[in-house]
């Protein structure tokens, strides 16, 4: 499981570069998008720099994940691609 193993064998993610699309549902707000932000959080942790913001995608906006986060992936990665140039 890579979430656990990021904390057991913890290494220095300084050259990473990430980005992060969490899945949730408002109807559980205290764990709404909760494995996409400690993903994020360890990832920092480790010093990974995270390029954008976390996208956040709710299960009861009545959008398809896959429309919705393709989109913001291709968006991403243009931005990735230009901060790295």
């Amino acid at each position: 499981h890579l979430y656990e193993s990021l904390a057991s064998q913890p290494k220095f993610l300084g050259g990473v570069r990430y980005g992060v699309i969490a899945l949730g549902d408002s109807v559980y707000p205290q764990t709404f998008c909760n494995g996409g932000l400690r993903f994020d959080e360890r990832l920092a942790d480790l010093g990974a720099v995270r390029i954008g913001e976390v996208f956040r995608h709710d299960a009861s906006a009545g959008t398809e994940p896959e429309v919705v986060c393709t989109a913001w992936a291709r968006q991403w990665l243009a931005t990735a691609l230009t901060a790295s140039a």
